[in-house]
This record gives C-alpha cells, sequence and structure tokens, in this order.
C-alpha cells in the first residue's frame, strides 16, 4: 500500500514535524512511504535531512511562494 503526505513546505512547524514523525515510523514492509513538498527546499528545512536519514523520499515540486499559474 501506498501512502504519501502532500504539504506545502517543510519548514519546522509542529504540525509539519508530527507528519513527518508519523511517516518515519511508518512499517516499511506493509507500506511504500514518501512526501511530497509543493515548495522547493529551503535554508532551515531540516525535516528534509531528518526524513533523508531515514530513507524516506522526499519529492519538491517547486512551487513559489504566493500565486504560481505553473
Amino acid at each position: 500500500m501506498k501512502a504519501f503526505h502532500v504539504l506545502p513546505g517543510l519548514g519546522s512547524g509542529g504540525a509539519k514535524r508530527m507528519v513527518a514523525n508519523l511517516m518515519r515510523t511508518l512499517d516499511r514492509e506493509r507500506f511504500e512511504a514518501g512526501v511530497i513538498s509543493l515548495l522547493d527546499p529551503l535554508f532551515g528545512m531540516d525535516l528534509v535531512e531528518t526524513l533523508a536519514q531515514d530513507g524516506m523520499p522526499v519529492w519538491h515540486l517547486g512551487k513559489r511562494q504566493g500565486f504560481d499559474p505553473q
């Protein structure tokens, strides 16, 4: 089963940290898990490093702040 979570960005907010912890602790034998960030990685996104250390894939879709017609 696949379990992916889509977030606007991976800043260090409490809700984002909780989502990252939930995704990191999923049973890898039962779930193919990953995190999708709408924004590019920004300075100070320590959650990206935390997820990478646990082998959790993270995709950044490159949306810019505010309205982005792309």
